[in-house]
């Protein structure tokens, strides 16, 4: 006597061999409930019908949840970039840089224009970087300058140079 499985084209002795096969190779249970099923395209439908149904809002992105807090979660970390310096979240990295620089990066260096978050990080930067020093040299005679914008100025007044 032999013994099909229901499942597969797999034929056996005896009928203790099928249920072995049967529960190795056809026993796909649900991590959401108690149900089990016999193939991976039955349990995928199952969650697809039962357990995923939200679904993240981004046009090109396939994920599904199964709360809306979990969805949102994604969305957060995955679809947003947010500021270090305060509680928004922006959908490009490229925006997160425009936000940085007018909302955070607002002190400028009174010698070379660099920007700081903080009027103290400046004024560290010009003590480390400028003090006593002639920072800004013409490249074409042998003046020097205490900031960028009076040396630009000079190039295209002395030396008819734009910069």
């Amino acid at each position: 006597m032999t013994v099909a499985c229901e499942y597969c084209d797999r034929v056996f002795r005896e009928y203790e061999h099928m249920e072995q096969h049967r529960d190795a190779k056809h026993y796909y249970p649900c991590e959401h409930c108690d149900y089990f099923f016999n193939s991976a395209e039955e349990l995928d439908e199952h969650e697809d019908d039962v357990h995923y149904i939200v679904l993240c809002t981004d046009k090109d992105c396939n994920l599904r949840f199964l709360t809306k807090k979990a969805m949102k979660q994604h969305w957060n970390a995955d679809h947003y970039f947010p500021c270090k310096y305060c509680n928004y979240y922006w959908p490009s990295q490229e925006e997160l840089d425009e936000h940085d620089l007018e909302e955070h990066l607002t002190v400028t260096c009174n010698f070379c224009d660099r920007l700081f978050r903080a009027e103290a990080h400046m004024k560290q930067h010009e003590i480390d970087k400028h003090e006593d020093v002639d920072y800004f040299p013409c490249h074409y005679c042998s003046e020097n300058f205490d900031f960028a914008d009076t040396r630009s100025s000079h190039y295209y007044h002395y030396h008819r140079i734009t910069k």
